[in-house]
């Protein structure tokens, strides 16, 4: 089973050995707390799980030599349109959402149930689930060989600066980990 991957940025992909394959999109600030009590609404612009057929994403080491980013997505995913990078103070805080792509490289069908958890500012961060904000988290569909799967998460977070995301299909897989800021990578 081993420890997690090593970390990758936002926006790359991690692929396990099996040919299973996530993608994390950039993370987006979707409302501050000050935000919030300004005009108590969150402004999104609602993403849908979809399934879709699609291209097996490269494997993490080719990822990692070749710097990937948002733009060696799958195709179709709509990753390389995730939304801007995480820019203001490191104290800001709020709700964040993150695209995720999940690509069935095997030779099965593979349950898109997969577990995500994240941390901000060392902190575990808390899942906001907000269905018309499209923050609805994985879909549990069944994801046939060859097919890919897309939703997005929320997190509310206290510093969107500081950012670490682990995926894990399924307990004997290895957690992919993403990270924000990219230079926290060692």
């Amino acid at each position: 089973m081993g420890g997690p991957s090593a970390p990758l940025a936002f926006g790359q992909t991690y692929k396990w050995d099996n040919g299973l394959a996530v993608t994390a999109g950039r993370p987006v600030l979707l409302e501050t707390p000050e935000s919030q009590e300004e005009d108590g609404a969150t402004e999104t612009a609602p993403p849908s799980s979809t399934t879709s057929g699609g291209d097996a994403p490269p494997d993490a080491a080719a990822a990692e030599e070749s710097g990937a980013s948002d733009e060696d997505a799958p195709a179709g995913t709509g990753l390389a349109d995730t939304g801007p990078t995480l820019t203001g103070p490191a104290d800001d805080g709020g709700v964040v959402a993150v695209d995720v792509v999940l690509v069935n490289g095997t030779d099965r069908p593979v349950n898109s149930s997969v577990f995500v958890a994240m941390s901000s500012g060392g902190v575990d961060a808390e899942p906001v689930h907000d269905a018309a904000s499209g923050l609805t988290g994985p879909p549990g569909t069944m994801i046939q060989p060859g097919q890919n799967v897309s939703f997005t998460l929320g997190f509310l977070v206290p510093d969107a600066a500081d950012l670490t995301m682990e995926v894990r299909p399924a307990y004997h897989y290895v957690s992919a980990l993403f990270v924000h800021p990219a230079a926290a990578q060692g």
